[in-house]
């Protein structure tokens, strides 16, 4: 963990620690993913806002995008958390950048150099998450088994966090690679 927000701060990603409870709105709905069954909902919420565990990072970090929208950029941020799937928590890291140029070969040299960093082998398959572009965006392999994901956010995913300029952002599975 601790070598992971080492070489995550190397790059210039700034570490933050978003909740861990979200909503279905925003874990799905803006991810423009569908609901999933693996899904720990919280039984007498206190919020509309907190009515579940997450089951991944990626929406926390474009959340704290949305807060900071009138902050300079390029803004790029990382963390290192928990994620409960299926009721088993799992340790993943995700990163996401926002800027005017923010593209997909910008987001894989990230990936490459986290990787290189590990000293893990990794190889990348085309993806099918909805909620990066298609044609921009990536699987993670380790030993032929996806750990992870990266690419480009679609267009759907920015106007839903109304983030106005283009992100890129990666997850992975930290659980599954140590």
């Amino acid at each position: 963990r601790i070598m992971c927000c080492e070489t995550m701060t190397g790059l210039g990603y700034s570490q933050v620690m978003p909740f861990t409870l979200t909503c279905d709105r925003i874990h799905f709905e803006n991810m423009q993913r569908p609901k999933t069954n693996d899904v720990t909902y919280v039984l007498h919420p206190i919020s509309e806002d907190q009515t579940m565990v997450r089951t991944t990072l990626l929406p926390g970090l474009l959340e704290i995008l949305a807060l900071n929208r009138h902050r300079e950029l390029p803004q790029r941020i990382f963390e290192v958390g928990d994620a409960a799937v299926s009721k088993k928590n799992r340790q993943k890291m995700a990163a996401v950048s926002i800027h005017y140029a923010a593209n997909f070969t910008e987001i894989a040299e990230v990936v490459d150099a986290f990787f290189r960093e590990m000293k893990i082998d990794y190889e990348v398959a085309p993806s099918s998450d909805p909620a990066f572009l298609e044609g921009r965006r990536a699987d993670i392999l380790v030993g032929g088994k996806v750990v992870g994901v990266y690419g480009e956010f679609s267009p759907a995913v920015i106007r839903a966090f109304e983030l106005g300029y283009a992100v890129v952002g990666f997850e992975v599975d930290l659980t599954l690679l140590f």
